[in-house]
């Protein structure tokens, strides 16, 4: 059995002089911190988070870092050692089908994505119910800061299950 969890980037400013620079917001630093809870609980010995991917965007890296500091202070210090690592892979205009292909070719095992919407929720859609269509992450929506618990044995898509979708 293998974990991965997928999260929403935490609130950000409205759009600046681009959208790959816009921070986060006080309230987006906040519910990312808040997640680290949620992941450090999910990741355990058994499956210790080998890596956590973000998109290069700022939102994306600032929820990264914030996410691994809160590890830290919440007294899940080996989790804080964790790189984080950006990935053009996880920009919002990537397909699901892409993803998945970059998750399989890299054996990305026991990992934090962190990316955009609707890729998030695109995403999940394909890795647990096989469905690559526009509509399908309707199913799994994804506010900021959102983080998906997913695990699976077998790295195929439609073989992920569900283990909770946490709203921050």
């Amino acid at each position: 059995m293998k974990r991965l969890a997928i999260m929403r980037h935490g609130h950000a400013e409205n759009y600046v002089t681009s959208d790959r620079e816009r921070s986060l917001t006080e309230m987006g630093v906040f519910a990312s911190g808040q997640g680290a809870a949620v992941v450090g609980r999910f990741f355990d010995r058994d499956f210790p988070l080998a890596r956590v991917y973000h998109s290069p965007f700022e939102r994306t890296t600032q929820t990264a870092s914030v996410l691994l500091a809160g590890f830290s202070e919440q007294g899940w210090a080996p989790l804080g050692r964790v790189a984080a690592k950006p990935s053009d892979e996880l920009l919002g205009e990537q397909s699901p089908k892409e993803v998945f292909a970059w998750l399989v070719a890299d054996q990305v095992d026991n990992a934090l994505l962190i990316s955009h919407q609707p890729l998030v929720s695109r995403l999940l859609a394909y890795l647990i119910d096989a469905d690559s269509s526009s509509s399908a992450g309707a199913r799994y929506p994804m506010a900021p800061a959102s983080i998906a618990l997913l695990e699976y044995e077998t790295l195929a898509s439609g073989c992920f299950e569900l283990i909770t979708l946490h709203h921050v």
